[in-house]
C-alpha cells in the first residue's frame, strides 16, 4: 500500500562517493528533492532525468537536507 509519506523517493542534483565497509556507497551531496514513480520532475517542479536517484530511499528515511518547496508539497500530501 502506497501513503503519501512513502510514495515519494529521493533524488539530488549531485551525489558523492563516501567509503563505508566493506563497499562504497554513492549519497547525496546537495539538497535532496521529492520525487513521484514516472514523474520527470520533483515535486517542486525541477526537472530531475539526469539526476542521481535512491529508489529506496523514502523522502522521509534520511536525516538529509530537504528542498523546503517539495516538504511542503509532500506534507500537503
Amino acid at each position: 500500500m502506497v501513503t503519501v509519506l512513502n510514495r515519494w523517493f529521493v533524488v539530488a542534483k549531485f551525489s558523492q562517493l563516501v567509503r563505508r565497509d566493506p563497499d562504497p556507497v554513492r549519497l547525496p551531496s546537495s539538497a535532496v528533492h521529492a520525487k513521484e514513480m514516472g514523474s520527470l520532475s520533483t515535486a517542486c517542479g525541477i526537472p530531475c532525468e539526469t539526476w542521481p536517484k535512491w529508489w529506496d530511499r523514502p523522502f522521509y528515511a534520511e536525516d538529509w537536507e530537504r528542498c523546503e518547496d517539495c516538504l511542503a508539497i509532500v506534507e500537503r500530501g
